[in-house]
Formats: structure tokens, C-alpha cells, sequence
């Protein structure tokens, strides 16, 4: 079971990574109330810590 029930996705890479190359998709994208910063909230499931690891070992190997 997820601790948490959300994941908030603040980085536009990151999202692009996960809706566009891993077909996730997310709840809603909205703006932070006091950074106004844009998020994309998705589920937090066991889909979703695959493709975040997996979006870890492709920025990690871009870097190198």
C-alpha cells in the first residue's frame, strides 16, 4: 500500500516523460496557491513507481 495517495509532479521534463513515453495519466493540472508554480497530479500505484524509476535511470544515464 502507498503511503501516500498522490503524486505531484511539478517538473515539465518529468511530466512529459511519464504522459508522453510511459502513457500514465494524470488527475488534473493546476497552479500551487502560493508559488503558482504548475503541477500534474497523478495516482500514486506501483505503475507509477515503475516509470519514476525508470525516468531516474534515463536522466541518470543522459547525464553521464
Amino acid at each position: 500500500m502507498q503511503k501516500n495517495k498522490f503524486y505531484f509532479c511539478y517538473s515539465p521534463v518529468q511530466h512529459k516523460y511519464l504522459h508522453n513515453k510511459k502513457g500514465l495519466a494524470y488527475i488534473c493540472s493546476a497552479l500551487h496557491e502560493t508559488t503558482h508554480n504548475k503541477f500534474w497530479l497523478y495516482e500514486n500505484n506501483d505503475t507509477l513507481s515503475k516509470a519514476l524509476e525508470d525516468y531516474r535511470e534515463h536522466m541518470s544515464f543522459l547525464n553521464n
